[in-house]
């Protein structure tokens, strides 16, 4: 029969592996962590570059509205027991900062898509300026053309 030492031992040494593994899989979670925060970094970048807007909070402004709709629709749904839309008759009076804050949240999203669209389309319609002349020049030739055509069908 094994010895009472012998089974303290082998306990000590279960547990010991056992934290062993422990730490091993949060080891694990860290790197795993690390790897998407600099995934998430380099895509980021990739946003960046393609909107041409590179302020960090940009990105972050549609977050924070689209999670204070869920918590302004989470408290609404909360106070009045349901989530049927035909049963938000008059809940700008009995939950006015909560629509004040839905509302709110709602237009910084709509203002944040379009200041994104409007920045990609801007960038996307300014010229280079080695073309300026070009174009300004094809811009006389047209004005000339007018004109002759004009001419012509005065004398026409």
């Amino acid at each position: 029969m094994k010895s009472r030492s012998e089974s303290l031992i082998r306990l000590k040494k279960f547990q010991t592996d056992e934290k062993r593994r422990q730490v091993a899989q949060i080891e694990m979670m860290i790197a795993d962590f690390e790897r998407m925060a600099s995934e998430l970094d380099q895509q980021i970048e990739i946003e960046q570059t393609k909107t041409g807007i590179s302020d960090v909070a940009h990105f972050a402004y549609w977050a924070f509205a689209k999670a204070a709709m869920f918590t302004g629709a989470g408290l609404i749904g909360q106070t009045l027991g349901h989530d049927r839309i035909a049963g938000l008759r008059g809940i700008g009076r009995a939950l006015p900062m909560t629509t004040f804050g839905l509302a709110f949240a709602g237009a910084i999203m709509l203002a944040t898509l379009s200041f994104t669209f409007t920045q990609k389309t801007q960038d996307s319609t300014v010229l280079p300026p080695e073309h300026k002349e070009q174009i300004a020049q094809a811009l006389e030739d047209d004005a000339q053309v007018m004109t002759l055509a004009e001419a012509a069908r005065a004398l026409g």
